[in-house]
């Protein structure tokens, strides 16, 4: 540290001598460094030429182990070799790498510096979206009674999520949620009935004189998914995308509908409606700095084989 000061000291002195008009005889420079005091008394404009000649780091190598208390150290410069004014030399800005006394100066290269990562986070996530289903590969018939309402189909998940970032720019994403998925049907009359064969959808089975508001289908999940995360960019901050598969288990399932026949009615029924009580399927991520988006896509259907239609359900939307 004491060196530090020391060149730097002298540097400062260069830059003043250098721009210095001619001084009149006896002028005294004194720098102060910490507790140490550097005195320098000019006396012909001569000399400050013949310093600019010499590398003030061999100077500070020369008072090295020779400070004492309270004593005077007179150094000569005639024994410090001046420093040769070719480009090939090291100069005050560019000390000779390969002389073990010299300070050492490490270069940074600005286009390969390391980000910093955490190599494990936690955090709690909310999904909010919108599902729907796919038949056979295809958006289900209009006129099918189980068509759903895109708008007013919400998804929702709630969970905990641990993130281990095996490098700054690869991690993997290890999560467990409650999910709930609303199929909103495009029918707002729309009944969803467990029948000895099967699940059926029927129009107001009682024929209600009423007027239908709302009609869903609302079955709640318990998940866990494995998401490997890749970061493009330097940082958390940047461009990420990940590929990952999740798998669930059905906690819960009801029918509601809403109507008005005067009276403001609903009716809720809770029954399993031959749904598989297992999912499982393919997670998407993608996100940029603070947002990140989903995609899920069940790979097994809905209801039981040959118990209901076939649709595959998936959703999509924002995570926060």
């Amino acid at each position: 540290m004491k060196r530090i000061l020391l060149t730097f000291a002298g540097i400062l002195l260069m830059a003043n001598l250098a721009n210095a008009q001619a001084p009149e005889k006896g002028d005294t420079l004194i720098i102060e460094v910490g507790k140490s005091k550097l005195m320098f008394i000019v006396n012909s404009l001569e000399d400050i030429e013949k310093i600019k000649n010499y590398d003030l780091n061999k100077i500070m190598q020369r008072l090295e182990g020779r400070q004492g208390a309270d004593s005077v150290i007179v150094l000569s410069l005639s024994d410090i070799p001046e420093t040769p004014d070719t480009p090939d030399e090291p100069s005050l800005d560019e000390p000779d790498m390969e002389d073990p006394d010299e300070p050492e100066v490490t270069q940074i290269d600005t286009d390969v510096i390391e980000v910093n990562y955490d190599k494990f986070r936690h955090f709690f996530n909310i999904e909010l979206g919108m599902n729907n289903y796919l038949e056979n590969g295809s958006t289900p018939s209009s006129n099918a009674a189980y068509n759903v309402r895109p708008w007013g189909s919400w998804y929702v998940a709630l969970g905990s999520v641990n993130k281990f970032n095996l490098s700054r720019s690869f991690g993997l994403e290890a999560g467990i949620n409650v999910s709930w998925y609303n199929f909103k049907f495009q029918d707002d009359d729309t009944y969803v009935i467990r029948g000895d064969e099967g699940v059926e959808f029927i129009n107001n089975p009682e024929n209600l004189d009423a007027s239908f508001k709302k009609s869903k289908l609302t079955v709640a999940y318990i998940n866990a998914s494995l998401v490997p995360v890749f970061n493009f960019g330097k940082g958390s901050n940047g461009f990420r995308a990940g590929l990952g598969m999740y798998a669930g288990y059905r906690i819960g399932s009801y029918m509601k509908v809403k109507y008005n026949d005067g009276d403001g009615h609903k009716k809720k029924n809770h029954d399993p409606f031959y749904l598989n009580d297992f999912r499982y399927g393919i997670r998407l991520q993608t996100g940029y700095r603070g947002t990140d988006l989903f995609f899920n896509y069940d790979l097994n259907e809905l209801f039981r084989d040959n118990r209901g239609p076939s649709l595959n359900a998936f959703s999509f939307g924002i995570i926060f």
